[in-house]
């Protein structure tokens, strides 16, 4: 007898659903800075400053 793990149908169209696998980022001193890195520390401060002048 078959079992069935999900019940979603297959459908060529739909992809099927796959792990998403992760890694860790390595917080290595010699490392550039990223975009996404600075930009969100500028929104920080940003925000920080724009709460402590109300």
């Amino acid at each position: 007898m078959l079992t069935i793990s999900t019940m979603a149908p297959f459908h060529h169209q739909y992809p099927r659903p796959q792990t998403v696998n992760t890694t860790k980022k390595d917080q290595s001193p010699d490392k550039p800075v990223t975009f996404h890195e600075i930009l969100t520390q500028k929104m920080n401060e940003k925000n920080i400053a724009q709460r402590s002048t109300r």
